[in-house]
């Protein structure tokens, strides 16, 4: 709970502190915010709601966090892990900003899902008009299980950025909750695959091959030598 008094994670620092009264909140200033929401079905009279605004300090960081009635409005928190640092900064920036407006959007977050899957593709020279091309060629170099994903997952993308409608009706085909944490999962294995991997067996080699020369031993060879 972010509030003055209580200890929790800062969503700035990720330090457990105990926070502390912002400046702004000990001044009474924003203590609640009024929200008029309609017109009341009864007595036809507007009505309000009140909601309570919490402004709190971490002491470590010294940065402001905001809650609105127990729920944190600042900063944003993404529901995922941060991307490992092993991915290009170009493709990390899409992955981050895909899953933190996936609580607001589920199809803003699939098109920048899409637009990453393009960027990894690319980033492995796969350069072709569309990601359906992409794909095409990008699964003859993926293991079975993730070609089969990667597959699948492009029609997820396809109804964020095309609006498709159902057969039989003028209906939308809209993105689900689970077809969203499918094209992130994937995302993820294809980091793991072509970025985290690759990166962990290069430190590997170059430690024992470290270990080899020291010793007067051929260095291990590199794939295609």
């Amino acid at each position: 709970m972010f509030k003055a008094g209580y200890v929790d994670k800062c969503p700035h620092c990720r330090n457990s502190v105990r926070f502390e009264s912002s400046r702004t909140d000990r001044s009474g200033a924003f203590q609640h915010i009024t929200l008029e929401n309609g017109i009341c079905e009864e007595d036809e009279e507007p009505f309000v709601t009140y909601s309570k605004v919490n402004i709190s300090m971490c002491p470590e960081c010294n940065k402001l966090v905001i809650s609105l009635d127990d729920n944190l409005v600042y900063p944003l928190i993404s529901p995922k892990d941060p991307c490992p640092l092993e991915v290009p900064p170009f493709i990390r920036e899409d992955y981050d900003e895909a899953c933190l407006v996936s609580i607001y959007s589920k199809k803003a977050s699939a098109a920048l899902a899409r637009r990453c899957l393009q960027n990894i593709f690319s980033d492995q020279g796969i350069n072709k008009k569309t990601l359906s091309l992409q794909i095409d060629e990008a699964i003859n170099m993926l293991p079975v299980y993730l070609a089969d994903d990667v597959d699948a997952i492009r029609h997820i993308g396809n109804f964020a950025a095309h609006p498709t409608m159902y057969e039989h009706s003028s209906e939308i085909v809209e993105v689900e909750d689970e077809e969203l944490e499918w094209i992130l999962h994937v995302l993820e294995l294809l980091f793991d695959f072509f970025y985290v991997q690759p990166a962990k067996s290069k430190k590997r080699r170059e430690q024992f091959n470290g270990k080899l020369e020291k010793i007067g031993k051929p260095l291990l060879k590199k794939k295609n030598q």
